[in-house]
Parts: C-alpha cells; structure tokens; sequence
C-alpha cells in the first residue's frame, strides 16, 4: 500500500503543478501579447488568444496525463496559431517596418496574404506528417504539379511582381521624377508592385507594368539631380557670319525665362544642309514641366533676334522647270 499511496501522493503533486502552470503561462504570454501590440503595433487577434491558451494547456499536459488524441489536438492548434503569429510579426517588422517605413514602399496585400497562406500549407502539411503519422508524399507531387499550373497561369502578373520587387529595392527612379521611355516622356506619379503610372505633359496618365518597365530602356531626367541639358535647332542663312549668329542666339536665350544661366547656355554649328547652317542651342533647365513653353520662347526670341540683325531663317526652296516637247521630238 505505501507504494500506491506515494504513487498517488506524486500523480497529485504533478497535477497540481500542471494546474498552476497552465494560467501562468496564459497570462505571461498575453503579458508578452500586449507588449508587442502598445510598444510595437504588431496586429494581435483571437489567433494569438489561441495560441496562449492551446501553449498553456500543452504546458499543463508535460504533468497531467491526458488522451493521445486531445494532446495531437493541442499540438495541432498550437502549431497553426504560432504560424499566425509569426506571419504577424514578419508583417510588421519585415513588409511594413522595413518596406513601408524604412524603404517608402508600398507593400500590395499580395504579398502579405501570399506569406500567411504559406505558413498555413506548411502548417498543413507539418501536422498530417508528424502528428497525425499520415503520408503526403503524393500530396506534395500533386500539389507541386498544381502550383506549376497556377505559376504557369499567373506567369504575366508574377512577372510584374517580381519586376515591381526589383524596382522597389534599386530605385531607378522615384515618384516626382520625368522620366522618357521609348520615347514618351512623363512624370512619375506612382509605384506599385504591378505597375508604374505616369502622367504626361498632356495630363494624359499611363498605367504601365513593370516587366515593360523592366525591359525598356529608361531615361531618368532628374537623377541623380534635377539640371539637365536639352537642345534645340536654329537654321540660319548661309550669308550670316557664324561668330554673329552664334552671338545672336546667345544673347537671345539668355533672357528666357526657365533658362538657367549657371551652367551658361551654348551654341554650336552643327551642320550643314542644302538649305541653311544649322545651329543647336543647349541650355539648361530643371523644370520639366516647362520644356515645351523654354523651347517655344527660344525659337521665337531667336527668330526676333535674327530678323532685328537683319538676318532670315531660310526654308526649303525647289525649282520646277517645264520644257515644252519641240517638234519632232521623243
């Protein structure tokens, strides 16, 4: 009997420390809970009240003898609820603490629901294996044939995302910048994880993916600052010393308003053609915006210029001669 009665006296003395434990470790992990939520903002739901209650009852199990069935049970909820819990905290320091705050990201819910479903199918697939001792070998080879239909269906758009990810950690480019692609230039409005949108001189605005942004060739105006050259041409006659024009047109642009005269405009002979000397003109702005007005006001200041030093703008010029066919003629 005195074997049996210590058995006894010891089985109570688990059960006791096991019923202690339990609300311990509950009120100590929804303490840790509330932390995280005042101090660091993680997002904390009925699935982390899950956790902390199937932890503690687990906990509890170690010194009370209970069914197999509840225990798998309680490994199974608890596995589900920590995957929750982590997807949470990935969410907050990861996509929104890194990307959101720190890169100035925008983190589409894709991503976000796109982590959480992983965690819960590998979940899934922890607790049929090694809990509930079932084979998911034909699974995974069902499942992986499936996922390769899916990644095969959405190839267009997980080739924007991936575009959209690469774009996001280099930065070629920001929102406020103008930016000429395939010869279209526009100022860049927004940048998301499937597209850029842009707004032209126009205000005629452009969704454009990012895999063609990816691909293309992309001509940022205002990195890595805003200055930068443009140029223009001016034909003059051939009559017209170049010193003269050249001092003309200077003279001219200086005074245009969006002109930057530090760096100081330029003007070179460029070339010429059967008609005139050409002359390009290179200023520089740092207003976008503006760039069709500053080249309109450069060739009309230049052509006042030209016609007050009694200079002209030649034009294409093209002699017709009609012969009339003599008698006897082929």
């Amino acid at each position: 009997s005195y074997p049996s009665a210590y058995c006894s006296a010891s089985m109570n003395y688990e059960a006791i420390i096991g019923v202690v434990l339990c609300p311990i470790a509950y009120f100590a992990m929804m303490w840790i809970g509330r932390v995280l939520k005042r101090r660091w903002g993680v997002k904390l739901g009925g699935d982390f009240q899950m956790l902390c209650l199937s932890t503690s009852v687990f906990i509890a199990t170690n010194w009370i003898e209970v069914e197999q069935g509840l225990a798998d049970l309680l490994k199974a909820a608890m596995l589900f609820s920590t995957a929750m819990f982590i997807v949470k905290l990935v969410n907050r320091f990861y996509w929104e603490g890194y990307f959101q705050k720190k890169r100035q990201m925008i983190v589409p819910r894709f991503l976000t629901h796109s982590t959480m479903l992983i965690a819960l199918m590998l979940s899934g697939l922890i607790v049929v294996q090694w809990i509930y001792k079932v084979d998911v070998k034909g699974l995974l080879v069902g499942g992986t044939v499936g996922m390769a239909g899916v990644a095969l269906a959405l190839q267009n758009i997980l080739k924007n995302l991936f575009a959209g990810f690469t774009l996001q950690m280099d930065k070629p480019y920001k929102p406020g910048d103008w930016l000429t692609i395939d010869g279209e230039l526009g100022q860049v409005m927004e940048i998301n994880w499937r597209s850029t949108r842009m707004r032209t001189i126009d205000h005629i605005y452009l969704d454009l993916p990012n895999g063609d942004m990816i691909s293309n060739k992309i001509i940022n105006l205002n990195y890595p600052v805003k200055l930068h050259a443009f140029r223009c041409t001016i034909p003059a006659d051939y009559s017209s010393p170049p010193n003269q024009v050249r001092d003309i047109l200077l003279a001219s642009v200086s005074h245009v308003d969006g002109v930057r005269q530090d760096p100081a405009p330029e003007v070179y002979v460029k070339d010429f053609d059967d008609r005139a000397a050409i002359y390009e003109i290179k200023y520089w702005i740092d207003e976008d915006e503006k760039m069709d007005r500053i080249a309109d006001a450069i060739r009309t200041g230049a052509w006042y210029a030209l016609h007050r030093a009694g200079m002209s703008i030649p034009w294409p010029k093209q002699v017709v001669q009609f012969e009339r066919r003599r008698q006897g003629q082929d």
